[in-house]
């Protein structure tokens, strides 16, 4: 029922202030009206007493009142003849509601209010029945009212406004001084120069009130002076119509401006040290709009402040995290549960960086949520290491749960204490041997208290409860101590939605019931901050760095123990003097700039010996209230394994690049998306260019251009796959000539799998290539210098052979002339192949192998292959199977030269078992595939592979046995390859072989 001082004062109505303040201040149930019988004001014992509500009651007509209990036909008759200038009456009445008798003494009495107008005060007493009070007693009852009230009221008289009247209240403002009878510029010389002589004169000169709101004045308390916050009223008093007084009500309000500067001054200094924390900080809304971020936003990312607000942080998220971290950051702000990402970050410096982007939910004093607060830090160099990653993760943890409220998580109905962090342990009183017991257990003085009974109405709804301010008796140090908390009970779910447990986070704010202990508590959090840091922080006070604050972290770096504090900074530390950085210090404390060092080297004597240490460190000037700097706040994180581990890196790779100029092969390195970062001494002779030069102008320029295009797709395809590289390449060298390279690239990955960098090799091979063509332009006239005189050879056997069949000579019968002809045939036949088959290697190597592609009848050029084979061959018995009958597009000469080195193999590696199949089946949809099995040697695992290489031959105790160059089946394999084909085989040592081709048909 009690509204804000405040508003109030803001109502500029004089008559309701001073009502409100009686009501307000009055410990009895009090009413009070104006001239007009109609109430203004209700205390809170009346309401409680009567059963109303201070709204329901304030404007409404006395004689309207229809409540019988406490409404009377004699106090109604006498306010009506309530005269003005009568200060009290007293009258007595006896109530009957039911069976329940209630008896009551009132006090009536008058205060002036304005020329002609008054306020009517009414004041009840509840008696018992057996008892009577006196109207002397009522009178008094009146006069405590005034007496006893908070507020410091006083009477001033005449033009000079002399002291007619002061309350106890007032008295004790002016020190208790003699006032009465003097005029406030003798009783009170301070208050002439501060302007309310002035007021004065004015309300007693125009018989205005005047109002004031936390005005400031410096009394005199004896023993200096002290400033004071009031919010009053000065009424003007009236006899006969004119001003003759004026009535002075007073409300010292000096305790809640001073804690409000309190609690300005120590956000302030939280703002100060959140920007300088080395991590970024931000805030966002309960839409999840960022509304705020400190400085080291920019300073990391280079995005301004105000374009990263509202969502505007995401353009700096990496394009593939963008719409994942986006998606989950909004489900967590839907949801109002923990949100933690890691990404990659865009730098000011243009690159991109892991961070570890984490946040929790916050609420108001009243449970209400108002969005999140988190931290954005930079991981990129622990990244890959997991373990690191698990520590840092750690850190985070902690701080946000330094950060945040006791907390305690209970499971199952019966509320086993699952965990409870420090300060829920602290504000329990227990130890940690509570963890794991039931809460009836751990805290047996809660029985009769209403928690067990909320805590399962929350495990079984499933609802959240909110306490404010309730109040818990907890036994502390072997005595029950009272505390007011403000706390949660929310249900947690597992993945099917049911509850488990309960989440419990409480804060203590039994302190702030109280504005002086509000004081105390906000002095409090701001040390608790530095103190319950993972990262180690310290205060040095005044121009000597007097040690003021450290915490454990800090403590624990220097290695001196905690009888440091109280001690000068640079007496502690003599050694840092030799380092500058007294200078330092010096010069942050009187410029005010912050100084900020990133891995620092720093020699420092600590657990008894001298160590050198590196340090990520700011101090920054910490100021007072007015601006003035009292001393500065030291934040550091040691960094000696990470300098260290650098210095060794920079010490490796150093090593690496010596290593790479005396390589005679040209290295390079490129970064996981092939931007060049290094060149070896033989890149650059070759050249003639500076590494420089070479990643600006793009070194794949060098490139022959008909190499080029080929060469940039495949170095795509291994920069999307992560494969390896190699193919051959023609690189121009500084005189423009162009030489042939192996050019070969291979990826260095991390533990995870992820490319770290590239390692590339470009490796000179023209003398390669040159033999090479050497070797094809000799194949090329080998075969033409044979083909010719073996072509004439064949052409005189035929003649030979066709002569002797048409002669009938018993004796040329007799004569082996036809077996032997015969023999000179088939070997004539098997040496044209053997041309045919290295024209046909050349042709390959040279890429000038041309297809003549027809479309034919499959069956038809096997049925002829094989009795084209079957005549020359009568040792073998070759059966041929027609599953399937079908049409290929192909060219005809080149699949009967497949099939042919399929059968005459089958043939030569069948010595004992002279049967062989040769099979047209299906292979699937819109495929036919050609299938020559025989039950020869067969052919080991390990070389089935290696068989399609050219020049290859699989070797054995009878090698010497079986004639061919090697490179039939490399032949088989390009031309049905070159027809998108594909070879099979299938074969077991001993057992034979099954070799197959396959085709699209038509």
């Amino acid at each position: 029922m009690k509204k804000n001082m405040q508003e109030v004062l803001h109502s500029q109505d004089p008559y309701l202030f001073m009502a409100r303040s009686i009501t307000q201040t009055a410990q009895e149930p009090v009413l009070v009206l104006n001239s007009d019988l109609t109430v203004m004001a209700a205390s809170e014992a009346f309401c409680s007493c009567f059963d109303c509500e201070d709204s329901e009651v304030a404007g409404m007509a006395f004689s309207e009142w229809e409540r019988e209990e406490f409404l009377s036909d004699q106090i109604y008759k006498t306010l009506k003849s309530f005269r003005r200038g009568e200060i009290k009456k007293v009258v007595s009445y006896t109530t009957q509601k039911g069976d329940f008798q209630r008896q009551f003494s009132v006090n009536l009495g008058a205060i002036p209010a304005g020329e002609e107008d008054q306020l009517l005060l009414i004041s009840f007493r509840e008696q018992k029945r057996e008892k009577t009070m006196e109207e002397a007693n009522e009178q008094k009852s009146l006069q405590e009212v005034l007496e006893h009230a908070p507020a410091l009221i006083c009477i001033l008289r005449g033009p000079n406004h002399i002291f007619e009247a002061a309350n106890e209240n007032y008295l004790q403002l002016v020190n208790n001084r003699d006032i009465i009878g003097r005029s406030v510029k003798e009783a009170l010389p301070e208050v002439v120069s501060q302007g309310f002589i002035k007021i004065l004169d004015q309300v007693y000169g125009s018989g205005e009130p005047f109002i004031g709101s936390e005005i400031g004045v410096k009394m005199d308390s004896g023993s200096g002076t002290r400033q004071h916050y009031m919010d009053f009223v000065y009424q003007p008093m009236r006899t006969a119509g004119r001003v003759d007084g004026i009535f002075v009500h007073a409300v010292d309000v000096t305790e809640k401006v001073e804690f409000r500067q309190k609690l300005i001054q120590g956000r302030d200094e939280l703002q100060n040290i959140i920007d300088t924390i080395p991590a970024i900080i931000w805030i966002t809304d309960k839409e999840g709009k960022s509304i705020s971020l400190n400085r080291n936003w920019e300073e990391y990312t280079g995005q301004s402040v105000s374009k990263a607000l509202n969502m505007g942080w995401l353009e700096q998220v990496h394009p593939e995290d963008r719409q994942r971290v986006g998606e989950h950051f909004l489900e967590c702000n839907r949801e109002q549960k923990t949100y933690s990402v890691s990404l990659r970050l865009h730098t000011k410096d243009g690159g991109y960086r892991w961070v570890m982007d984490k946040g929790a939910p916050k609420y108001d004093s009243n449970g209400n949520f108002e969005g999140f607060i988190g931290t954005v830090v930079d991981v990129h160099d622990d990244k890959m290491k997991e373990q690191l990653v698990r520590e840092k993760e750690h850190k985070m943890g902690s701080i946000v749960e330094q950060a945040t409220v006791a907390t305690a998580i209970y499971t199952g109905r019966e509320m086993r204490i699952e965990m409870a962090n420090d300060a829920m342990i602290r504000l329990w009183g227990k130890d940690r041997s509570v963890v794991g017991q039931t809460l009836r257990k751990a805290l047996p003085e809660l029985e009769g208290q209403p928690f067990h009974d909320l805590l399962d109405k929350v495990y079984t709804t499933g609802k959240t409860y909110w306490g404010r301010e309730d109040k818990v008796d907890l036994l502390i140090d072997g005595k029950i101590q009272t505390g007011y908390f403000n706390f949660t009970y929310k249900a947690l779910r597992n993945e099917q939605g049911e509850i488990y447990g309960i989440l419990n986070m409480a804060l203590d704010v039994t302190e702030q019931v109280l504005i002086r202990k509000e004081i105390q508590e906000s002095e409090k959090r701001y040390q608790d901050i530095i103190l319950s840091s993972p990262y180690p922080i310290a205060t040095f006070k005044g121009e000597d760095f007097i040690i003021e604050i450290a915490n454990d972290a800090m403590i624990e770096s220097w290695g001196k123990g905690k009888n440091v504090f109280g001690k000068p900074l640079l007496s502690v530390f003599p050694e840092l003097v030799e380092q500058d950085f007294d200078k330092i210090l010096s010069d942050v404390y009187t410029t005010g700039k912050p100084f900020k060092g990133y891995e620092m080297p720093v020699s420092l004597f600590r657990n008894g010996k001298r160590e050198e240490l590196y340090y990520n460190f700011v101090y920054y000037p910490q100021r007072d209230l007015y601006g003035k700097i009292v001393g500065i706040v030291d934040i550091a994180i040691e960094a000696t394994p990470q300098a260290e581990l650098k210095k060794k890196l920079e010490q490796s790779e150093f090593h690496y690049r010596q290593m790479a100029d005396l390589m005679l092969e040209k290295v390079i390195n490129t970064d996981p998306q092939g931007a060049p970062i290094y060149f070896n001494q033989n890149w650059l002779d070759y050249t003639g260019m500076s590494s420089e030069e070479l990643k600006e102008d793009d070194w794949t320029s060098f490139i022959h251009p008909e190499d080029i295009t080929q060469f940039r797709e495949q170095w795509q395809s291994s920069l999307t796959t992560g494969s390896k590289l190699e193919t051959e390449i023609r690189i121009a060298d500084k005189d423009h000539n162009y030489a042939w390279h192996l050019s070969r690239a291979e990826a260095v990955k991390d533990d995870q799998g992820n490319i770290k960098m590239w390692i590339g090799t470009n490796t000179e091979i023209q003398r390669l290539k040159e033999e090479e063509k050497r070797k094809g332009d000799f194949l090329k006239m080998v075969s033409h210098e044979l083909k010719t005189p073996v072509t004439s050879i064949k052409g005189y056997v035929q003649l030979l052979l066709k002569v002797l069949e048409n002669l009938q000579s018993t004796e040329l019968d007799k004569m082996p002339f036809k077996p032997s002809l015969q023999r000179i045939d088939h070997q004539i036949v098997r040496l044209t192949r053997l041309i045919s088959e290295m024209l046909d290697l050349s042709r390959i190597e040279e890429g000038k192998l041309e297809l003549q592609k027809e479309k034919f009848h499959l069956n038809q050029l096997v049925d002829d292959t094989v009795q084209d084979i079957s005549l020359t061959n009568t040792e073998h018995n070759i059966q041929v199977k027609h599953d399937l009958n079908c049409e290929v597009v192909a060219d005809k000469d080149r699949i009967g030269q497949v099939l042919i080195n399929f059968i005459t193999n089958a043939i030569k590696y069948s010595p004992v078992n002279q049967e062989i199949i040769v099979s047209v089946v299906t292979a699937g949809e819109a495929a036919v595939a050609v299938q020559v099995k025989d039950k020869g040697l067969g052919i080991d695992p390990k070389d089935q592979e290696k068989i399609f290489k050219r020049f290859y031959r699989v070797g054995g105790e009878n090698e010497e046995t079986y004639s061919g160059f090697g490179i039939g089946l490399y032949l088989a394999k390009e031309i049905i390859q070159r027809h998108n084909g594909k070879i099979e085989v299938n074969s077991e040592r001993g057992k034979g072989s099954e070799f197959s081709f396959i085709l699209s048909t038509v």
